[in-house]
């Protein structure tokens, strides 16, 4: 059970990290197009 839920936790931090640098990328794409553009 203990290893499951380690698992688990681990997956959801790579969800997390994913979903951040995601964000991350998204957010300094839209900069670049704004200042290059504007």
């Amino acid at each position: 059970m203990q290893f499951e839920e380690q698992e688990h936790s681990v997956e959801a931090g790579f969800v997390f990290l994913f979903a951040i640098g995601n964000g991350l990328l998204r957010g300094a794409f839209h900069w670049v197009i704004n200042n290059i553009w504007v």
